[in-house]
């Protein structure tokens, strides 16, 4: 499964570089009256002043596209370490390549456009609406609409910033996204950083570990052993983590049915705790804790 995930990361750095190599990176080239997004005439396109900003662009988007692809994939080396500080890293390299991928791509735009006005390359076109995207993305004060297809990519769609409502739904889609990505590397830090334990009283047994933390009465307990492996009859992850180093969360089995598992793989001996509607399974790296955890469950 690790493997597996691993594969996912690395086909998204090569999907997500590759798709802004392929629609940004090519901008230099003149299409449909335009380049980097500005209407210029034909002959503009020549102009020594053109040719020289074209060639920095494409030397730097080169090099901006290299380096990150090298650097998304070599960072998948932490994913053999530890999974949440390989997502933290991961998830910081993904929004600065957004950013500064869409801010390399509306910098050269902008350049461009102040070149066409500085030069007077007016073409005419009833199209030439170039003053509404200087900036790089669409600002009209005019415009009723929303949403519009975007200059720099005309399968997806630029909302008008000119709009209170444009402004508000683009600061909640990036604050959503980031609390999502900081929620997500949060979990993962409890899942890799903190030690399974269980503490025991007399009302309450709590099992601590991480996002997967559980706790139940002692008088619900049907029974309680000690065992040296897991059941293995088809053993299958519901919700939960199962990865190189731990298996936590809830699991099925053929036989057991329902199983809360707390393990730290490669540890012996484990606790086996019989509850009415299901069974924990855990340890401990420590030696000791486990036979400790049995006499104060006895």
């Amino acid at each position: 499964m690790d493997i597996v995930l691993l594969v996912i990361f690395i086909a998204s750095d090569l999907l997500v570089v590759g798709c802004f190599a392929g629609v940004y990176g090519k901008k230099y080239k003149y299409k449909d009256g335009m380049l980097l997004g500005v209407h210029i005439p034909g002959y503009a396109v020549n102009e020594p002043e053109t040719q020289s900003l074209i060639k920095i662009y494409r030397g730097k988007s080169r090099i901006f596209y290299i380096s990150n692809l090298i650097f998304s994939i070599g960072i998948t080396a932490l994913y053999f370490w530890y999974l949440s500080v390989f997502m933290v890293v991961w998830s910081i390299w993904l929004i600065g390549f957004i950013i500064l991928g869409t801010a390399l791509v509306f910098r050269y735009h902008k350049k461009l456009y102040d070149l066409k006005v500085e030069k007077s390359w007016l073409t005419g076109s009833p199209t030439d609406d170039d003053v509404y995207w200087k900036n790089g993305w669409y600002n009209n004060p005019e415009d009723e609409d929303l949403l519009i297809e975007d200059r720099l990519c005309s399968t997806n769609f630029s909302l008008n910033m000119a709009k209170t409502s444009a402004k508000v739904l683009t600061g909640i889609l990036v604050t959503g996204t980031v609390l999502l990505l900081v929620w997500i590397c949060v979990l993962l830090f409890k899942m890799d950083f903190t030690r399974i334990d269980m503490r025991v009283n007399q009302k309450q047994v709590t099992i601590t570990a991480g996002a997967y933390d559980y706790s139940f009465s002692p008088e619900e307990i049907q029974e309680i052993k000690v065992v040296n492996r897991l059941p293995k009859d088809n053993l299958r992850r519901v919700n939960g983590a199962a990865t190189d180093d731990k298996l936590l969360g809830k699991f099925r089995e053929n036989t057991a049915g329902a199983l809360r598992l707390y393990i730290n793989r490669g540890y012996t001996p484990i606790l086996k705790i019989v509850l009415p509607e299901l069974t924990i399974y855990i340890n401990s790296k420590e030696q000791g804790d486990v036979e400790t955890w049995y006499q104060e469950l006895k």
